[in-house]
């Protein structure tokens, strides 16, 4: 059994995680301690100040240790611990004291200094010692190291030691009259110092013997530009950056010439939009042999032939603030760097950049002065009076315990008594607040949540602040998932589930819509069948009609003409005009067959309407003794093998023309058919005698007629039913003397094609 401190008596212990690491609990009376597996002395966890401790309690899964004193009850917060900050003693804090650069040793003693005289040394076992530049005056810059060598860039000159020797700063014999803001180490041979303004000089080391003719840059090379950072990089090249005003501030030198050339210049880098900008101030390595840089305005990944390979924009990612100064790459992959607002990292799987400040436990955001990744990995950072120790892993780590819970519910404004996340709200209640706790005592500003609706695939994200509203509702039903993450993108992975149902108005109910379907259905249905009927009616009277005035046609026409032709026929065998009468025969049977084959169909082509037409005249001129002839014209615009009319339509009119005008006339009569188009669908046709004019005929001899001829009555009501476009016109002709010269019968069919 281990002992307390002072002798102080155990009155409990329990097993507890504490900083990521299996501890134990012990606690007396007054004052609590942990033991560490391999630790052999406790440490103090709290004092209750004078405070009797009854009991205490360990919640592993809230990170929440509970004391139960004689005085209330105190709650300790166990987290772990992703960032150590190891200030100055409180005799050598200043203000504006920044750690402007920072180094690591071989035995991991960590070297650091302000823009002072004084070189301070931090010991994880020991830890702060100071170490004395030699005058007052002395302002430190930069610290580089080889080994256990350090050299300390000044604005007097470089300052030198051997950490596992002397220990004691020596000033090197190089006479600059400027300050220095770097120096490396080339490959322990060559000392390459980066003076301000000024060109770069090497001297041998170390022997310090100056070495001319090194660097060949012209003066506007330095004069014109303003260089903050050289480096050596693993395979031996040296880098130069800083700003260009006229260029881009990246250079490697060249053996070959003996000078600094802008990557810019470079084949594979002309694409000068990779650029993260013109001023570059930090240079460190990364991995796969390749080169960060930071600057203003974001960061570059160059390989080691100084090709760019990737290129962050602060605007682009979002970053809180443009000037990058200082930038490494951890061991997982992940770039971080540091700006005056804090400190970020950039997660390559995820394209993203986290930032990281004083709520996560630095004791400032302004990062812009020492930046070091150490040799465990993780990061050291300089502020003000102090570091920042950041472990990278345990930063990153999420500290909410996966839970989220509906802590409160209310509805129009009234809390309900009640935590059920099955919600079910009530006619007029259209406002839903939702208010809900991921259980942990971190920071507020660390934890953000975001809800969505289960057909949704973006997130709603709602900030810090654990509460969402509803309003205004429409009916229905709604599944909420709810989230809580923390400020480093960790998102748990139990949310918490909320289902809403807001009941629809009775003429949005469903039974009500299925009943208007119904009724519209039935609508519908009775509309159609009233329809169908009336047009089936419709259809039924038409045909009739068609039918009746079809075989009024028939029943009018065809006897009257054949009673005559027969006579016509007999009259030639009376006469012994057996030829006559056979052609005459033949003539009438074509007729026939014609007629008995159009009036099976109700459109027939006007080729074929022309040729029963030229038999019918062919016979009535036999059987009037020639006393006219015909003659049918139609334009070239006219194709009758390709329009179609109605069958019988033209032989009523050419019929009344031959009986009523050119029959009774003393000389020979003409009776002309002319056909053209008259408009694009209309077909003209004019059947005109030159007979003795309807008038005398009315007149002349009304005792030879001893039939009534119905045709063309009949022929004018077919048309008008088969098309109201189509129509008749009847034309008297006279001459100059208004003496009478025979009819014109005009036909405007509408064509079917």
């Amino acid at each position: 059994m281990p002992s307390l401190p002072g002798n102080n008596r155990i009155v409990g212990m329990q097993k507890v995680v504490f900083d990521g690491l299996n501890q134990t609990l012990l606690y007396s009376d007054r004052l609590l301690y942990l033991l560490g597996d391999n630790d052999l002395k406790p440490k103090l966890l709290y004092s209750t100040d004078g405070q009797i401790i009854n009991d205490v309690i360990v919640n592993n899964e809230t990170k929440v240790i509970w004391i139960a004193t004689n005085k209330g009850l105190v709650k300790l917060f166990n987290r772990y611990t992703s960032i150590s900050n190891e200030m100055l003693p409180l005799d050598s804090q200043k203000p504006g004291n920044m750690m402007v650069d920072i180094a690591e040793m071989s035995n991991g003693d960590i070297y650091t200094c302000g823009r002072d005289n004084l070189l301070w040394v931090y010991s994880k076992a020991s830890g702060w010692r100071k170490m004395l530049l030699p005058a007052e005056d002395v302002k430190c810059e930069s610290l580089h190291t080889s080994g256990s060598e350090l050299f300390v860039s000044t604005n007097v000159g470089v300052f030198y030691t051997d950490t596992e020797k002397d220990k004691k700063l020596t000033k090197l014999p190089i006479s600059l009259n400027t300050a220095i803001k770097k120096c490396i180490l080339y490959k322990n041979k060559q000392l390459w110092v980066l003076p301000a303004g000024q060109p770069v000089q090497v001297w041998k080391w170390p022997s310090l013997e100056k070495e001319e003719g090194l660097v060949t840059n012209d003066k506007q090379f330095w004069s014109d530009n303003l260089w903050n950072d050289i480096y050596v990089h693993n395979d031996g090249k040296i880098w130069l950056i800083g700003w260009m005003p006229k260029d881009f501030g990246i250079t490697i030198y060249s053996d070959a010439l003996r000078a600094f050339t802008e990557v810019s210049k470079f084949k594979a880098n002309s694409n000068h939009s990779m650029f993260s900008g013109d001023y570059y101030n930090r240079i460190a390595p990364a991995a796969n042999n390749n080169v960060l840089v930071s600057g203003y305005g974001g960061w570059n990944l160059l390989n080691s032939y100084g090709e760019i390979k990737k290129l962050l924009n602060t605007k682009t990612y979002d970053v809180a603030n443009d000037r990058v100064e200082g930038i490494t790459e951890d061991n997982n992959g992940n770039i971080w760097f540091a700006t005056e607002e804090g400190l970020n990292v950039y997660n390559r799987n995820t394209d993203k950049v986290i930032r990281i400040s004083q709520i996560d436990g630095l004791p400032g955001d302004d990062l812009i002065y020492g930046f070091r990744k150490l040799k465990n990995g993780n990061l050291v950072v300089g502020v003000e009076n102090g570091l920042s120790f950041i472990d990278v892993s345990k930063i990153v780590r999420s500290q909410l315990v996966n839970k989220l819970e509906l802590g409160g519910i209310k509805i129009n404004g009234k809390t309900i008594n009640t935590n059920n996340p099955n919600i079910e709200l009530k006619k007029g209640e259209t406002e839903l607040e939702l208010l809900f706790s991921s259980l942990t005592y971190i920071d507020k500003r660390k934890i953000i949540y975001r809800y969505k609706f289960k057909d949704e695939t973006k997130w709603n994200y709602l900030g810090n602040k654990a509460e969402l509203s509803l309003r205004h509702l429409a009916p229905g039903d709604y599944h909420l998932l709810i989230e809580a993450g923390d400020n480093m993108e960790n998102w748990q992975s139990k949310g918490l589930v909320v289902k809403v149902y807001v009941p629809a108005p009775f003429y949005k109910t469903q039974w009500f819509l299925f009943l208007m379907f119904g009724l519209i259905i039935l609508g519908i249905v009775y509309v159609y069948r009233y329809l169908f009927h009336q047009h089936k009616l419709e259809e039924q009277y038409r045909r009739k009609l068609k039918d009746a005035e079809m075989q009024a046609l028939r029943s009018q026409m065809n006897p009257h003409f054949m009673f005559n032709t027969l006579n016509s026929i007999n009259s030639f065998v009376i006469e012994h005009k057996i030829e006559e009468a056979s052609e005459y025969i033949t003539t009438f049977s074509k007729l026939m067959r014609n007629i008995l084959d159009n009036s099976k169909h109700t459109a027939i082509s006007l080729e074929k309407e022309l040729d029963t037409l030229k038999l019918y005249l062919n016979l009535e001129a036999v059987r009037l003794e020639h006393c006219f002839e015909y003659v049918i014209k139609f334009n070239k615009d006219v194709h009758p093998e390709s329009l179609k009319v109605p069958p019988l339509i033209l032989q009523p009119f050419a019929e009344n023309a031959i009986w009523h005008g050119l029959r009774n006339r003393e000389e020979k009569g003409l009776l002309e058919i002319l056909i053209q188009r008259s408009d694009e669908n209309i077909l003209h046709i004019t059947i005109r005698d030159n007979g003795i004019g309807r008038a005398a005929a009315e007149s002349f001899m009304p005792s030879q007629f001893k039939h009534k001829s119905y045709g063309v009555d009949i022929t004018s009501s077919r048309l008008k039913l088969l098309s109201s476009d189509s129509q008749i016109v009847i034309e008297d002709l006279y001459n100059e003397h208004n003496e009478a010269t025979g009819t014109s019968v005009h036909i405007y069919l509408n064509m079917i094609y």
